[in-house]
């Protein structure tokens, strides 16, 4: 017996979860707008069609279907405009789902009691009980009620100015008891298929989070794997570089030694960790390596164009593009090696650019090299962020966007 009560008790007080409820809520708004929207053009249609032919004894149903066209005018208005601008509070959305239900019933107790007194079905009520119970899927206890206060309402009505002469007790409220328990399993079929969707969709959520750490971690390891590739090549070549400038200019040698040391301190940190760093820190990074390659390719003009840097961003992201700009771009080019970094903030995004001149190539054909594949991955997981690219004979440009939400800490 205690079993059987505590199941009747979460039929009519099922817990659920806040994502539950909204995906609830959501789902009772469009049903909402579904049945207002046809009730309307229903309504409508019959008024225009039917208006022709009423006289004064048939005004008072006139004005019910006068009525249940302002309701559902009104309704399909709040529930479409709830929905555009994505409104979840919960006990504003249910009052609403109440308050629709119960004028929709009293739209079908007007009608109803209007045929009535003409000696004619009462149907119209029980059609109007059906279309809420099917489309209003509100918690089974506030639609319990409502329809009990709406049948218990109507007898009494109709107790009162015909004492019932042609409604079966037995029939009427036993139609009662069958809506109510129809409302009750409905609404614990919809809530057991939305907390399946809502299990179903964290799972698949924990699923591509997994997959995406995996990811981001094969990423973080190819991108450490190439660094550790391409550096004693790097260090030997400047390593020679600054030996000869040690005899031929001092203090040329003492900042590339300088610059040397900020780009090795930059490569090793990012190597050692994967955090976001700070806009500005990469710059470092990236005015280090220009300067060290500025030694050997000579005429290299690089602009630095910073609106803003208070952003964050994962480290080695715009440092290889710039790499790729002098090494695959302007180097190719004997005199006027120009590269552009700009910065700017825009309303939901950073976005930061590197401009050459260089000869270009074709964006769709080439295949894309593996630290420009290893920057677009690290953006995605890491911050949600972008890199396009687009070239043409006369220079390329990439571009790098930051979602404020990923970018700033």
């Amino acid at each position: 017996m205690k079993k059987i009560l505590l199941q009747i008790r979460n039929l009519f007080f099922p817990k659920m979860t806040k994502q539950i409820s909204d995906e609830l809520d959501r789902n009772s708004l469009k049903n909402i707008r579904v049945i207002s929207l046809v009730t309307l053009v229903f309504e409508v249609g019959g008024m225009l069609i039917s208006i022709p032919e009423y006289d004064k004894m048939e005004l008072r149903v006139l004005h019910s279907v006068i009525y249940c066209i302002l309701v559902s005018l009104f309704v399909f208005l709040f529930a479409h405009l709830s929905l555009k601008h994505e409104l979840n509070n919960h006990a504003v959305i249910t009052s609403f789902s109440v308050i629709v239900s119960l004028m929709y019933v009293v739209w079908g107790m007007m009608v109803s009691y209007l045929h009535y007194i003409e000696e004619e079905q009462i149907l119209t009520f029980f059609t109007v009980i059906i279309a809420v119970m099917c489309f209003v899927v509100i918690k089974p206890y506030i639609m319990s009620l409502i329809m009990t206060t709406a049948f218990v309402g109507f007898w009494v009505v109709m107790d009162r100015f015909d004492h019932c002469q042609q409604i079966n007790g037995f029939n009427y409220f036993t139609m009662l008891i069958v809506l109510v328990t129809g409302e009750v399993l409905l609404y614990a079929n919809v809530f057991k298929r939305t907390r399946e969707k809502q299990e179903l969709k964290a799972l698949m959520e924990q699923i591509k989070n997994d997959y995406t750490k995996q990811e981001l971690e094969l990423s973080n390891t190819r991108i450490k794997l190439m660094q550790t590739s391409m550096k004693p090549h790097f260090i030997f070549n400047m390593l020679g570089v600054i030996k000869a400038l040690i005899w031929e200019d001092r203090d040329k040698a003492a900042r590339s030694i300088n610059d040397f040391s900020v780009y090795l301190r930059s490569n090793i940190d990012a190597i050692e960790s994967d955090e976001m760093i700070h806009f500005d820190d990469e710059l470092k990074h990236i005015k280090a390596f220009v300067a060290l390659e500025a030694t050997d390719h000579s005429g290299l003009d690089v602009d630095y164009d910073i609106e803003v840097d208070n952003f964050f961003l994962p480290p080695l992201t715009v440092e290889p593009i710039v790499e790729n700009a002098i090494v695959h771009g302007v180097s190719k080019n004997k005199a006027d090696k120009k590269i552009i970094i700009r910065s700017r903030e825009e309303k939901d995004q950073f976005v930061v650019t590197v401009t050459d001149n260089g000869p270009g190539f074709d964006v769709d054909n080439v295949k894309e090299r593996v630290g420009i594949k290893n920057v677009r991955a690290r953006l995605e997981h890491k911050c949600k962020g972008t890199l396009q690219l687009e070239s043409d004979q006369h220079g390329t440009i990439a571009t790098i966007t930051i979602p404020k939400k990923g970018g700033i800490k």
